[in-house]
């Protein structure tokens, strides 16, 4: 059998958001962005892949986590490499407009480093986070509103990568 891709793109068949991974598997990725190790083992095309991946990951960095600053799109990322539960966590607690996945935060508007470095610090606990933002279980219309907080509760939180990432050293970059 080869270990050549297909000429043939590849279609979707399915609607809906990733799912979440966990702190330890986000930063296990960042663990191979950081890493220069070549393991015989893979094959080429997935050497070729994590190199390119490590030569286009200029947001990582050994010890700490980064934000991007770009002033120009009004917009900064924070690289926590926390996984999704944590990132929204993070992303909820911010006063403006954000998008998050499992690696990062998007932060929008006009930011200042002291404004961004005041949030990090000072996060909103998660019993403040409204909910809206989360899919809603099955037959949830069904359920009073404090227990429908709760499942959502225990479904996201993840306050020791939220503080293992708010703790982090951080580093700003900034592109103007």
């Amino acid at each position: 059998m080869g270990k050549t891709p297909a000429d043939e793109l590849g279609k979707s068949r399915w609607l809906g958001e990733s799912r979440p991974l966990s702190n330890k598997l986000c930063q296990a990725i960042r663990g191979v962005l950081l890493g220069a190790e070549v393991r015989s083992w893979r094959s080429q095309r997935a050497k070729e892949q994590i190199t390119s991946a490590r030569a286009s990951a200029t947001a990582v960095v050994p010890e700490a986590t980064v934000v991007e600053i770009d002033r120009s799109r009004e917009r900064a990322i924070w690289w926590t490499f926390a996984g999704l539960n944590a990132n929204f966590e993070l992303a909820a607690s911010w006063p403006g407009s954000t998008r998050f996945d499992n690696f990062g935060i998007a932060l929008e508007g006009h930011l200042a480093v002291d404004a961004i470095q005041k949030w990090v610090r000072d996060r909103s606990p998660i019993d403040q986070i409204h909910f809206d933002r989360l899919p809603r279980p099955k037959f949830h219309e069904c359920l009073p509103g404090r227990a429908l907080t709760e499942i959502l509760r225990v479904r996201i939180q993840d306050g020791q990568s939220v503080d293992a990432a708010r703790l982090s050293q951080i580093l700003y970059h900034d592109f103007t």
